[in-house]
């Protein structure tokens, strides 16, 4: 990690060994769940504190970034239609 103590840079918390592996893996949610189980915290201040500890890391930030699901507006439609598509056959299923 570059420039960012197992603090997250505030000396508040302790970023649990667990927390930073599911960061680092792109599982920003699980390792909010993991500080809240091991500090007893809440969601609000868990949050928080993940947040603060990813922005005090660069290279954190970038493997985050890089394991984060982008659709261009093509497959963002296809994806509409087969949802649209789906729905239809439902509807037209229950009513057959």
């Amino acid at each position: 990690m570059a420039e960012t103590d197992a603090t997250g840079g505030r000396g508040e918390l302790e970023m649990p060994p667990q927390a930073l592996a599911a960061l680092q893996q792109g599982r920003k949610i699980e390792a909010i769940r993991l500080v809240r189980a091991a500090h007893g915290s809440e969601l609000r201040q868990a949050k928080g504190f993940v947040e603060r500890f990813i922005a005090a890391d660069p290279a954190l930030q970038a493997a985050l970034r890089a394991r984060t699901v982008q659709l261009t507006p093509g497959q963002l439609l296809r994806l509409a239609a087969a949802i649209a598509l789906a729905v239809i056959l439902v509807l037209w299923w229950r009513d057959s």
